[in-house]
């Protein structure tokens, strides 16, 4: 019988190919929720603030909203209606002093399903430009 070895060089690569692969997995999918008051209804907004393509949230079949990224605490806010571009508005955030009570349903390797509670911070979003 044969058995694979191998050398301690390539152990170290393959543990450190690994780890910047996580890393860097890692912070691209990190997100801040942010709270908007836009007409009348309060939303909740993923804001994918290491990505430069931008945060898209669907609300309904025809209702979208757009966030582009200008630092990590501003981005550009577009509403399309029915693939048009209605507005573009430039929000600020920053972190609210309670956090947010999300809900998550899991199932199990035997089918069962599960909720998991838990509090999540959230930021508070400031119209700065109409």
């Amino acid at each position: 019988m044969h058995s694979i070895t191998i050398p301690k060089n390539g152990m170290r690569a393959i543990i450190l190919s690994l780890l910047i692969l996580g890393i860097s997995g890692s912070s691209f999918g990190q997100y801040k929720v942010v709270k908007l008051n836009i007409d009348s209804t309060k939303i909740y907004f993923r804001y994918f603030y290491r990505s430069k393509n931008g945060s898209d949230e669907f609300v309904n079949d025809s209702i979208r909203f757009v966030g582009r990224k200008i630092t990590a605490d501003k981005f550009y806010l577009d509403k399309f209606i029915n693939k048009r571009k209605i507005w573009t508005r430039v929000y600020r955030i920053e972190l609210a002093s309670d956090s947010l009570h999300v809900t998550t349903k899991l199932h199990s390797a035997n089918g069962k399903s599960k909720f998991e509670y838990l509090k999540q911070p959230y930021y508070n979003s400031f119209l700065i430009d109409n």
